[in-house]
């Protein structure tokens, strides 16, 4: 009987020059035999190991008759197509299939299936319901035709831009647009879109949710927001006059009665000049706090260690007061509100002054931790500290862990900080240690992203995306 070596030799053979026989074997794998063995692992079956002389090596023969077999073997899969499923695959594929078209069904959004033609594939019923469309309908539309028809054209050419280069969002990730019902009703939506492949086709899943009760609720806050800062200048101004003239009057008695003021006198109107003070330092602290986002210079390229030095250059007198040391690394360049950000580092480096321990020097330390889309400051002392449950109450307004007695302010400072980090889209958080310190984390995005409105385009959607 004939050995499975013999038969592969035998088709090595056929597969050689005629010179190359049996007895003209030579050594060793050559550098020709290594470079087919090459070709065979990259897929090139084709290749050949020829001698130097004509003559091959049992392994050149070896490697001409595997290379054959693999040969024939792959033209007969091209020829043939791709291997046939078992049942057991056919099952899993049918319950994967069953799975995934079930959860598009039960969700709560509008889904849609769109290929690269802008062809609907696949239409949820929460998505025939918001449009207005039956199933046998949606499978006669391009999404185009569910976008007014000013958009239409516009976003037909972003779409295929979007084909070329496909970027795969959560789908929480959503932008505003508009879409219009089967009637010709517009509304304001809210869309998701992720690239996906099914059945070897380039497609995209969208999500889409009708916003007109948010659009709504979002126009009476702002109405609500602006009603609220009038009436914050407002209140502050009638209240700022009569305590300018409380002082004044108060000022002029005293000099009035000049010498017949002694001892308690003295001291009544002492304390009515500070209380007016102090309240008119807490009526400008709140008017600051109501119009952080209403009064800003707009988004511009700031650079935080430039923002630092100017503080620094302000606080210099008490910074040389109290002997403190500031360290600060190069900060990164963000986009943000120039004069907020001033004020952000002018009020988190002076509450470190204000709250130093009384038995030594502050030592203030100013750091950034960029990554790719956020700064990360971190600002620490070696003050008094404080407890870390009142890590969250110390943003609250006029909220004090200390009595005026010890320690001067009305407890504004560090919720105009949050306010100031909320409206760049951030957060910011505290640490603190009785008797050992306190660290103030803040995150900013490097960039901002443009600022919706109530009539935003579909042009505008999709070029987020």
């Amino acid at each position: 009987m004939t050995s499975r070596a013999e038969e592969i030799r035998a088709v090595g053979a056929a597969q050689t020059p005629a010179s190359a026989t049996e007895g003209q074997r030579c050594g060793p794998i050559t550098g020709n035999e290594a470079t087919v063995l090459r070709e065979f692992i990259r897929g090139n079956y084709s290749a050949r190991a020829v001698g130097s002389t004509g003559q091959l090596s049992e392994i050149g023969l070896l490697l001409n008759a595997l290379g054959a077999h693999l040969e024939t073997r792959s033209q007969d899969r091209r020829e043939s197509g791709p291997l046939p499923r078992t049942t057991k695959e056919h099952q899993a594929l049918e319950r994967a299939d069953a799975r995934f078209y079930t959860a598009l069904e039960s969700s709560p959004d509008g889904m849609l299936i769109v290929d690269k033609q802008g062809k609907i594939v696949l239409a949820n019923s929460a998505a025939r319901k918001l449009f207005g469309y039956s199933a046998e309908q949606m499978a006669q539309l391009t999404v185009e035709d569910l976008l007014p028809q000013e958009l239409r054209r516009n976003h037909a050419a972003m779409r295929e831009g979007y084909a070329q280069r496909p970027t795969k969002k959560p789908m929480g990730q959503r932008m505003n647009l508009l879409g219009q019902r089967k009637n010709g009703q517009t509304f304001p939506a809210y869309i998701g879109l992720s690239p996906v492949e099914l059945d070897g086709e380039q497609m995209v899943i969208a999500s889409i949710s009708d916003i007109t009760t948010l659009k709504r609720v979002e126009r009476q806050l702002r109405r609500s927001n602006t009603d609220l800062e009038q009436f914050a200048y407002v209140a502050s101004h009638d209240l700022k006059e009569p305590l300018r003239k409380i002082r004044t009057f108060a000022d002029r008695l005293r000099q009035s009665l000049g010498d017949k003021l002694e001892g308690r006198s003295l001291d009544y109107f002492a304390r009515m000049d500070n209380a007016a003070t102090r309240m008119l330092k807490m009526i400008d602290d709140l008017l600051t706090y109501s119009r952080i986002t209403s009064e800003t210079e707009g988004w511009s390229h700031v650079r935080l260690t430039e923002v630092v030095e100017e503080v620094l250059s302000d606080l210099e007198e008490q910074i040389n007061e109290c002997e403190a040391r500031i360290e600060y690394s190069v900060l990164p360049v963000i986009e943000a509100d120039r004069a907020q950000m001033l004020r952000l580092f002018a009020n988190l480096i002076g509450n470190a002054l204000k709250y130093r321990q009384p038995d030594r020097a502050p030592l203030v330390s100013i750091g950034a931790i960029p990554d790719d889309r956020h700064c990360r400051l971190v600002v620490s002392d070696n003050g008094i500290g404080f407890e870390p449950h009142y890590a969250e109450k110390i943003f609250g307004v006029f909220n004090r862990l200390h009595g005026r007695g010890q320690y001067e302010g009305n407890g504004v400072g560090l919720a105009i900080c949050k306010r100031i980090v909320e409206h760049h889209n951030g957060t910011i958080s505290a640490h603190g240690t009785p008797g050992e310190g306190a660290r103030f984390m803040v995150a900013l995005p490097l960039s901002q992203q443009p600022r919706e409105s109530s009539g935003a385009t579909m042009k505008t959607g999709l070029e987020a995306h």
